[in-house]
């Protein structure tokens, strides 16, 4: 060195270096792991088979095309809570995980057009839109002379009786 402190190196060493050429081999040994994703109907049938794969850190898996089902509902796609309103993958998709997951199917309940029927009188409005594991709401009091409404029944003559509290399945 040219004497005196280096000025990159701690106060007191020259500025001299020594290299140490290092002999024989390094080793490194990555760790795979098996990570299962789980499909959960969430309430529906028909969730896809646990898939398995092996990565280092984590695995992307394909995800099935198989859609579950449910009566009244739609099928959404995949989240990873059952109580997601959204879903974040869908089938076909793909999601990278780091650990053993489980996707739950995401559900939008239905919506059905209700006809009310007044048996020989008139009632207005005569539709309305209800949707599924919901009430009925409100229901319109059809007007015929001569007759009392007694309520409104699932078939022209007998059937369930439908109130504002029933639920529509």
């Amino acid at each position: 060195g040219a004497g005196g402190a280096d000025p990159a190196g701690p106060a007191g060493t020259s500025g001299d270096t020594t290299q140490k050429a290092l002999s024989g081999e390094v080793s490194l040994t990555a760790t795979q792991y098996t990570y299962t994703l789980h499909y959960d109907a969430n309430g529906g049938s028909g969730a896809p088979a646990a898939q398995t794969g092996t990565g280092v850190g984590s695995y992307t898996f394909k995800l099935s095309a198989a859609k579950p089902t449910r009566t009244g509902y739609t099928f959404q796609g995949w989240a990873t809570t059952a109580g997601a309103t959204s879903a974040a993958y869908q089938p076909g998709g793909s999601v990278k995980v780091t650990a053993n997951t489980t996707l739950y199917a995401v559900w939008k309940a239905n919506t059905y057009t209700v006809t009310f029927d007044a048996n020989g009188g008139t009632v207005t409005p005569s539709t309305k839109d209800v949707t599924y594991a919901g009430t009925y709401g409100t229901l319109y009091t059809p007007v015929r002379p001569g007759y009392r409404f007694d309520g409104w029944f699932t078939a022209a003559d007998g059937g369930t009786q439908v109130l504002s509290t029933t639920v529509a399945t």
